[in-house]
């Protein structure tokens, strides 16, 4: 048993999430006794039970460490929608107060600094390398470069989660992980009272990347792991370590893992981590010769993809220790950096309906790849421009609280996806739900109770590099700041047209589980 669970586990302000079967009133208003419009929903969640709790830091996000160090990273598609590959980038000014100003809409949020990049970074904490790389590595991160990643999510509202180096320079001539250099990190760490909660052995260690060694088998991912464990507890027994991030073992990406996070958890057994982590991609993208088409992003089957992969892992969990929470901690559009349309509104729906699904299912944490880089960022980092999927996440973090209300959608159309959440800080009993319409034909309609209020997002087709909120273009300040979202007054039936998103708040809901 990890020695945590005896003395930091009953006094860790982390939650507990357990998901309960519920319901909330749904069906089509025609025929029910009142003047409805044909085939609208009625949404009344007044009866409706408690479907799960996520963590309040829910929608958390990545920044890769090559954002934090500088490197090699993926190029933004050229104008043709055609890959560049990567390219050498600088490091994210984490300085800038209009990136800050963005972020800050995201708090309370996890910041997950990791990424494939870090298996081979090199962490400096005497600041002795002079910029130069040590054998066995990649990549220097920097004390300033920690330093002002700590000083950035300690300013805004997050805490960090971040995973450690398993290349070659941290091996001994056996070949197993030695502790050193990851200690040395978590030293200076803690000794500063930086706001790391978590931890991540390897990035995605299933793959044999990032400088492993060749052959790498669950068995030597078992003693590296254990010696980890150890260090963990013995420098920073307060954090929690997270695990063991693994991809593609139900959606296929187009290399598959060499190792099974099944062969792994066999390996090492339970008691060992404090939450279940996987990673979730519904698929590569262009860069890695897989071709996605906008339109395939509101497939049902696309959208379920995310429910296949949950169902996967969630059985490994159970098998091993079902008290522990699930954590998705590292998703997007698509892996390589996402297809050239993940930055436009088209990924706005379906980030949105991964949202609902995964904290319909009780999973506890979301974090989105990434804040600032690459194709798949929710900023632009040329100008620090926020992308249509950036106001989703903000409308999903201002308005959807962390009580998710199950649904059953009796007479709504399968394209009319429907999500309820107690209302972030709202009234006692009040509710807002989620409805996005698919359908690139047919407006969907649904009744709601008067006095609601209406956030109607809108994009000028699925390849808009806008979105708009109740028709106003969305923009913000020079510096930034977001500002106040308007709603407008709800009808009493609520006309969504196609491919688009309504939050609908209703303070006067009386929803006995958000009471």
């Amino acid at each position: 048993m990890n020695s945590r669970a005896t003395h930091t586990r009953s006094g860790n302000r982390h939650i507990l999430y357990v998901v309960f079967g519920a319901l909330i009133s749904v069906g089509a208003c025609a025929g029910d006794g009142d003047d409805g419009v044909e085939g609208a929903v009625r949404l009344d969640a007044s009866d409706a039970s408690l479907a799960a709790v996520v963590d309040p830091r829910f929608q958390s996000f990545n920044v890769e460490m090559v954002e934090v160090t500088g490197g090699e990273f993926w190029v933004r598609y050229d104008e043709n929608d055609e890959p560049t590959g990567r390219g050498t980038r600088e490091p994210i000014d984490l300085a800038d107060t209009r990136l800050r100003n963005l972020a800050r809409e995201l708090a309370p949020a996890f910041m997950r600094v990791s990424g494939s990049w870090a298996n081979e970074t090199f962490f400096d904490a005497e600041d002795s390398t002079q910029g130069e790389v040590p054998q066995g590595f990649s990549g220097v991160l920097t004390p300033e470069q920690w330093d002002a990643a700590n000083e950035f999510a300690m300013t805004l509202g997050f805490e960090i989660i971040t995973s450690f180096a398993g290349s070659g320079g941290t091996r001994d001539d056996s070949g197993d992980w030695t502790p050193d250099l990851a200690r040395s990190w978590l030293e200076y760490t803690r000794d500063r009272g930086y706001p790391v909660t978590a931890v991540e052995f390897l990035n995605e260690p299933g793959y044999g990347l990032g400088g492993l060694p060749a052959g790498y088998t669950a068995e030597q991912y078992a003693r590296d792991f254990a010696a980890f464990e150890t260090m963990v507890n013995d420098t920073f027994p307060s954090l929690w370590i997270v695990g063991h991030s693994n991809i593609g073992e139900v959606t296929p990406q187009v290399i598959p893992p060499t190792i099974l996070t099944q062969d792994m958890m066999s390996q090492i057994g339970s008691g060992a981590i404090d939450a279940f982590s996987y990673h979730y991609y519904p698929a590569s993208s262009k860069r890695c010769g897989v071709d996605t088409k906008p339109q395939d992003l509101l497939s049902l089957d696309y959208l379920a993809r995310v429910d296949d992969d949950a169902e996967h892992y969630e059985a490994i969990r159970d098998e091993f220790d079902p008290s522990i929470p699930m954590w998705i901690s590292e998703t997007g559009q698509a892996t390589c950096g996402g297809d050239p349309f993940a930055d436009e509104y088209v990924e706005a729906l379906r980030y949105l309906d991964q949202l609902g699904r995964v904290a319909l299912r009780g999973t506890a944490i979301n974090m989105h790849n990434t804040l600032a880089a690459s194709d798949y960022a929710l900023i632009d980092e040329d100008g620090f421009v926020p992308r249509p999927s950036y106001w989703a996440a903000v409308h999903w973090q201002r308005l959807m609280g962390d009580r998710s209300l199950a649904l059953a959608a009796d007479g709504a159309p399968e394209d009319l996806r429907l999500y309820a959440h107690c209302t972030a800080g709202g009234p006692s009993g009040a509710v807002t739900y989620l409805a996005i319409n698919l359908s690139e034909i047919e407006t969907r309609t649904v009744r709601v109770r008067p006095s609601a209020d209406l956030y109607l997002l809108t994009g000028k087709g699925l390849r808009a590099a806008e979105i708009s909120l109740n028709g106003s273009l969305l923009t913000v300040a020079p510096d930034g700041t977001v500002g106040e979202l308007t709603p407008q007054a709800a009808p009493a039936h609520v006309e969504i047209p196609t491919t688009s998103i309504a939050f609908i708040v209703d303070d006067a809901a009386s929803a006995a589980a958000c009471l």
